[in-house]
């Protein structure tokens, strides 16, 4: 056995690996003092822990080797390794290295795509001239299908450069510059630029540098099989209908901009102050009445000359007579009251009692008299006639009409009212919305009612003063409890101020609202009605 394991390792220590000591099974096992090292010097240097657990795994290997011939031979390398331990490389170095090695690898695997290089533009109309107040438009190509998006930037006379963003039709890409970059001559330039998906650019024209002129042989630029877009207006020269639009550049809408003398079709086309008098932009003449503008109307002591538009959405000839019917209720602004059905106190001088139709005139009981709760709520309901007349922002008239609800005895129904009011907006006759301010006053009773609940005593006295009537002496039939109606009667004269607003479909016809206070007696008294011109 013993000549089989030196046969077998000897080759090993040939190789430079250490020697493996032979022990039986009876013996300790000893180390190697003289075993030869892998590596010269000072590296032969180790810890002595790790010296123990190198001697002892050695002493394992070679029991194994004494059991099994082809596990000796197995262990003994790996013995040779542990040797050399030493001399490798640390652990974490090496994961460091593979990391840093996958990752190149990786950066090898995706390599980033070169971009392209920009690719040229092609635009038509070419040009060189243009008529000044003209719109440029372009039809772009390019032969680049990673294109995404493509702008125009341009620069006006004398102003700063500016983007517009073309819009793709077929395989062409369209703009139109508007006219207002072209409004003044001199020198304009403009430039195509194209992008990729990542924002990149793919390709472009280089500045373009055009002459603006007023007038020029060139023709006026338009796409090839199109026709040139008009021209647009000078802004001394835009239709009152056109004003504030792209073909009238420099304008607003409904300020014109023609100076006195100059022609004009539309008063919208003279500037502010003037109107367009016989073809002519002038100063409006003065007027008191619409026959004295000729083909025009009166406002504000002034001829007014509006377009056939204008005509059409007025109201039409002002009527200066209403003719209307209306419906009102009172609302009333009542305070407490107590002992309304009795005579002992003095908030029964205002109040009427009724049982039914009848007035009461019982004995209540002092303290159960009927009491009201002061509240706010509808009294007499109204319907009216009414007449106005209008005298420019004064309106003056009257109303006529019947009252509902009033107390059943005593009540006054009958309505006069006269009135006065005036425009609290300029010419009233020609808006549609007129409110007016003034002051009512006529013949009217409002009555406010409500409901009570007395005890009534009949004809005895004891009774009605005592201070408290029990439920025996009501089973025993000497008091009844009673529901009763009491009403107020207020003036039947009153005054106050007056708001009237109307809404005229047309000058014929329209809605109308007032709002009276009605003094002594403080009550409102809202009315909504539909009038008619006359």
């Amino acid at each position: 056995m013993l000549a089989l394991v030196v046969t077998c390792i000897f080759p090993l220590t040939a190789l430079g690996a250490p020697p493996v000591e032979v022990i039986t099974l009876d013996e300790e096992p000893t180390p190697n003092p003289t075993g030869p090292s892998s590596t010269p010097g000072p590296s032969q240097s180790a810890p002595k822990k790790k010296k123990k657990k190198k001697k002892k795994r050695r002493a394992s290997e070679t029991k194994t080797v004494e059991e099994t011939e082809e596990e000796t031979e197995e262990e003994a390398d790996e013995a040779a390794a542990e040797d050399e331990e030493p001399d490798e490389e640390p652990a974490p170095r090496r994961k460091k290295k593979k990391r840093r090695a996958d990752d190149e690898a990786e950066t090898k695997k995706e390599p980033e795509e070169p971009e392209e290089p920009p690719v040229p533009v092609e635009c038509m109309p070419e040009l060189t001239e243009v008529e000044t107040r003209r719109p440029i438009p372009l039809a772009c190509t390019i032969a680049s299908k990673s294109v995404t998006a493509m702008e125009v930037r341009y620069r006006p006379p004398g102003d700063q450069w500016k983007t517009l963003n073309m819009k793709k039709a077929g395989e062409e890409w369209i703009a139109e510059i508007p006219c207002s970059a072209t409004v003044k001559s001199g020198t304009f330039e403009f430039s195509i630029n194209a992008r990729n998906k990542r924002g990149k650019t793919a390709g472009k024209l280089e500045p373009v540098t055009v002459k603006l002129m007023e007038s020029t042989s060139e023709p006026p630029p338009s796409i090839p099989g199109q026709e040139p877009p008009a021209r647009c207006f000078d802004p001394s020269e835009c239709p009152g209908d056109m004003l504030g639009s792209p073909a009238c550049p420099g304008t607003k809408k409904g300020v014109g901009t023609r100076s006195w003398g100059a022609s004009c079709s539309d008063s919208k086309e003279c500037s502010k102050g003037l109107a367009c008098v016989a073809g002519t932009c002038e100063s409006p003449p003065k007027c008191d009445t619409d026959a004295e503008c000729q083909s025009g109307i009166c406002s504000n002591g002034q001829c007014a000359f509006p377009d056939s538009e204008e005509m059409a959405s007025r109201l039409g000839p002002p009527k200066l007579n209403w003719l209307g019917v209306e419906l009102g209720v009172d609302i009333a602004l009542g305070g407490e009251a107590v002992g309304v059905c009795g005579n002992e106190s003095d908030d029964a001088e205002n109040y009427t009692c009724f049982e039914g139709g009848d007035e009461y005139d019982g004995l209540p009981n002092l303290n159960n008299a009927g009491n009201v709760d002061g509240s706010i709520g509808p009294a007499t309901v109204r319907a009216m006639l009414s007449y106005n007349r209008a005298f420019g922002r004064i309106l003056a008239g009257a109303r006529v009409g019947w009252a509902f609800r009033g107390a059943p005895e005593g009540f006054l129904p009958l309505h006069l009212e006269g009135r006065v009011a005036y425009a609290l907006k300029s010419d009233p006759l020609k808006r549609r919305l007129r409110p007016y301010l003034g002051l009512a006053l006529g013949l009217a009773q409002v009555d406010t009612q409500a409901k009570v609940t007395i005890i009534d005593c009949g004809d005895n006295r004891s009774c009605a003063q005592a201070p408290q009537i029990t439920q025996g002496q009501i089973d025993a039939g000497q008091a009844t409890v009673k529901e009763m109606t009491a009403y107020r009667s207020g003036s039947k004269f009153f005054a106050g101020p007056t708001f009237t607003v109307m809404y005229a479909f047309t000058n014929e016809s329209g809605l109308v609202g007032t709002l009276n206070v009605m003094l002594p007696d403080l009550s409102i008294s809202p009315s909504i009605g539909y009038v008619q011109g006359l």
